[in-house]
């Protein structure tokens, strides 16, 4: 969702509301051993995450339909999703540590775009 305000002939600002969904899947084997022991671990976890992102584009018209734009872009967690598994085999403790993930996002976004009548 977004709004083009023209502030003049060659700039406009456009805010825009952006919801996405980012993630990764990462599996992980883990062998050693020590003396009598043995300890075999797979990993197997994939993270899902929900960003609400609002940029603040400037956008300068360099011919009718070609502009660049930049701006401030801030973004918010609102929730988000780790699931996996961790097989372990003869081992006498086992445990995954999940880093503890910011909740708020600041980023300058750029581009160069060109318009299309459709």
């Amino acid at each position: 969702m977004f709004a083009n305000i023209p502030v003049s002939d060659k700039f406009s600002i456009q805010p825009e509301l952006i919801f996405s969904q980012q993630g990764s899947k990462k599996e992980y084997n883990y062998r050693t051993s020590s003396g009598k022991y043995r300890i075999t671990q797979h990993y197997d976890y994939s993270t899902t995450l929900n960003y609400l992102s609002l940029p603040v584009m400037v956008q300068y018209n360099i011919l009718p339909k070609l502009y660049v734009e930049a701006g401030p872009e801030l973004g918010y967690l609102p929730g988000g999703r780790t699931k996996g598994d961790l097989t372990t085999i003869e081992t006498t403790r086992n445990s995954v540590t999940v880093d503890r993930t910011e909740h708020i996002s600041k980023n300058i976004s750029t581009g160069l775009f060109n318009r299309f009548n459709m």
